[in-house]
């Protein structure tokens, strides 16, 4: 990881202001339904606005009001997720492709003694399938850790202005799910390394097979021809 990490140099504003469109995308994510309560309690209904009476002082028990604020929270929403998305994707591009630079030239200064004990399929795997796996890592499921752990810290802030008790029991299960994804991660973590040693020789074989069947066929033929002209 800190490998991984040392890479992020360079692309650090990238990724950070993809947390940052990430964040404000979940917080209009989260406000929808606040405004939809809204709706319901004070302008249907006639609970009192609370910490929303500013909208009531704005636009009245007007629905069309509540609908605009949705429509406009909705499109930027949609923007901060393409920044988002692209941010994070140009960040993680880059950072893959100076992996793989970086693993080509090692290769080439690579001794003989190393090439002998490497198989060539584990080194193309490591060049192409492992640095896809850092890239998707990166630019994917990084951003998406962010947002899940801001969502939870606002939808329990959210949670506990309005029922503190019921909050609490719902946090229960957090430390119950934590173990079982750690359980899981150490369990998937040694099927994950087996399927990549796996997935190497799998490539060794290919490429082996493919790169001298056209010396096979060219010597199947010349002695299939050598056989014809003797008879």
């Amino acid at each position: 990881m800190k490998k991984v990490l040392h890479y992020l140099k360079g692309y650090g504003g990238a990724f950070s202001l993809a947390i940052i469109a990430i964040i404000l995308a979940t917080v209009m994510q989260l406000a929808v339904p606040i405004l939809i309560k809204y709706a319901i309690d004070s302008i249907a209904g006639d609970v009192p606005a609370g910490n929303l009476q500013f909208l009531m002082d704005a636009f009245g028990k007007s629905l069309g009001g509540v609908v605009l604020i949705i429509v406009i929270m909705s499109l930027l929403r949609g923007i901060f997720m393409f920044l988002k998305g692209y941010l994070s994707s140009y960040a993680a591009e880059n950072i893959a492709r100076d992996i793989r630079e970086k693993l080509y030239r090692q290769i080439q200064f690579m001794t003989f003694e190393r090439h002998t004990r490497k198989e060539t399929g584990d080194m193309i795997q490591r060049c192409t399938s492992d640095v896809e796996t850092i890239r998707r890592f990166l630019g994917v499921q990084v951003v998406d850790l962010g947002r899940i752990v801001f969502m939870i810290i606002f939808t329990l802030i959210i949670m506990g202005t309005m029922n503190l008790r019921l909050t609490l029991y719902s946090m229960i299960m957090i430390p119950v799910l934590f173990i079982f994804s750690w359980v899981f991660f150490t369990k998937i973590q040694k099927t994950f390394k087996k399927s990549d040693e796996a997935e190497g020789t799998l490539t060794t074989v290919l490429q082996e097979n493919l790169s001298g069947v056209r010396v096979v066929r060219a010597l199947e033929e010349k002695i299939t021809k050598s056989s014809g002209l003797r008879r």
